[in-house]
């Protein structure tokens, strides 16, 4: 069998074109931003969008605007949003916070397949004497489950 990188690179446009075509729009109020994807592409990725949009309590709408309310950055969501369709985080604009952030959102909705990731994620970042408390600090706030 022969194969290719095609579906991945299908993935990588749908995820450039996302701000013309996407059919959820997550808004940040207080930071004014606007994150867009598509439901299709989320409910493949998590159980929680699965169930958020195509939930047997749901109405057929074309677009659907979702006010993100939780303690989190439009840029650490954005992070969140950008995994999913790549599979990867970027790193090279991100602190250690909200990589563990974006880390907590994988798990909180319920990603499958995300449990080895996360653990090796984590085990990567790297606990130094400054950054302990702050680390039992952050688990003790919004603890991170590993399904």
């Amino acid at each position: 069998m022969c194969e290719t990188n095609n579906a991945k690179w299908i993935l990588k446009e749908i995820y450039e074109k996302r701000n013309e075509t996407g059919d959820v729009r997550f808004v940040f109020s207080a930071e004014n931003k606007k994150i867009n994807a598509h439901k299709l592409i989320l409910a493949s990725a998590s159980k929680y969008f699965e169930n958020l949009f195509y939930g047997s309590n749901q109405k057929e709408c074309e677009e659907i605007e979702i006010e993100i309310n939780e303690d989190i950055s439009a840029k650490c969501y954005f992070g969140y949003i950008h995994f999913i369709y790549t599979g990867s985080i970027d790193k090279s604009e991100l602190a250690e916070k909200d990589i563990i952030a974006i880390l907590s959102l994988l798990a909180r909705k319920k990603n499958p397949h995300m449990k080895q990731f996360i653990r090796n994620e984590l085990n990567q970042l790297e606990i130094r004497v400054d950054n302990v408390e702050l680390r039992v600090q952050r688990a003790s706030k919004s603890v991170l489950v590993v399904y």
